[in-house]
């Protein structure tokens, strides 16, 4: 089958030779039908600067919706036809490595909740997120792979301790920062303060909920940010992955206020400078996805799709064909694109 694979750090290629997934007992096929790619984590993959995935060549992506077409036989808990996020590529030989596969033909899904039920060992647990989008949910199927970022996103936040009436921060602009500002607000935020520098996410981040967008490009964060916020800020996020906005983020946070890292950075040493900073404070890391926060706000934002308080059209700028992949790259790359989806089948 087709897929798009990193033969090298810096060197991507859709090749055709992919071992279609085989089907066990408890997992399911799935005919991929759409795949986001991931602003943070793919380019980094493909250029070799993701710590811990260095194994080449190895079929890329993560961010998929696909359709069950193959049951195994002791699956109870998927049906032929529902609509799955997450497939990944499990057992496809040893040519091919998986950085998870979304961006392949096929993929697989396995039945957690039958194989808990009957004590299979050595589980997964990001099996558990491989979750159903209802048949009667209205839902562009390109745009649905924004759910899987909005899942991350949430899921971070309550494992940051977001609580209604915060006061927030939140610097980057990409689906990442954006669906931040989005879910903060629905999740009661007091007051949101947006940066970076790209004004028309900017503008966007307004359109979402922030109070307060501040352009990077044209303001001296270090004092006008800092001189307006200082030590007032319950919640600083750094959505891109900056020691400097790390350092920000201890300014302007409140006594026993926290910076959450949710951007991963190119560099593996962050240099704390806190002698402007409160002298209780917090740092947390949620740079990736923690399998059962994120099964658990599913419905939550299903539900918040289904009643309009999100929008997936606000995230997805461009949707491509698999054939174009190369240009997906470029678009996010380049700014050009927001969320940049490529469609399968």
């Amino acid at each position: 089958m087709k897929g798009v694979v990193v033969i090298e750090p810096g060197r991507f290629q859709i090749l055709s030779d992919i071992p279609k997934p085989k089907l066990g007992p408890y997992n399911c096929t799935v005919e991929n039908i759409a795949c986001g790619i991931c602003n943070g984590t793919d380019p980094k993959i493909i250029n070799g600067h993701l710590g811990g995935f260095q194994t080449y060549p190895a079929v890329l992506g993560h961010e998929t919706i696909g359709r069950v077409v193959e049951l195994g036989t002791k699956v109870r808990n998927f049906v032929i036809g529902d609509l799955v996020l997450r497939s990944m590529l499990y057992d496809i030989g040893s040519k091919y490595y998986s950085l998870w596969g979304g961006f392949s033909e096929y993929g697989t899904v396995y039945d957690y909740k039958a194989m808990i039920e009957d004590s299979v060992g050595n589980i997964d647990p990001f099996y558990q997120t491989q979750q159903i989008v209802p048949k009667d949910f209205d839902i562009d199927l390109a745009q649905a792979t924004m759910l899987i970022t909005l899942k991350e996103v949430m899921s971070g936040l309550e494992r940051l301790a977001f609580r209604e009436g915060m006061t927030t921060m939140i610097v980057g602009c990409g689906p990442v920062g954006l669906s931040m500002v989005n879910l903060c607000r629905i999740m009661g935020a007091k007051y949101i303060v947006a940066m970076g520098h790209h004004q028309s996410r900017l503008d966007k981040a307004k359109q979402l909920g922030a109070d307060l967008v501040i352009n990077t490009k044209t303001t001296d964060e270090q004092t006008a940010v800092i001189n307006q916020f200082k030590q007032s800020i319950d919640l600083f996020i750094d959505a891109v992955g900056n020691n400097d906005v790390i350092l920000l983020g201890l300014q302007v946070i409140k006594s026993d206020g926290k910076v959450g890292i949710y951007g991963i950075p190119n560099k593996n040493k962050i240099v704390l400078e806190y002698g402007e900073a409160q002298y209780n404070w917090e740092i947390k890391s949620v740079q990736w996805p923690v399998a059962h926060a994120e099964a658990r706000v599913h419905n939550k934002i299903l539900n918040n799709v289904k009643n309009g308080r999100i929008c997936l059209s606000d995230f997805v700028t461009h949707v491509i064909s698999f054939d174009d992949f190369a240009r997906g790259i470029d678009l996010v790359s380049s700014r050009e694109g927001l969320k940049v989806v490529v469609n399968i089948h």
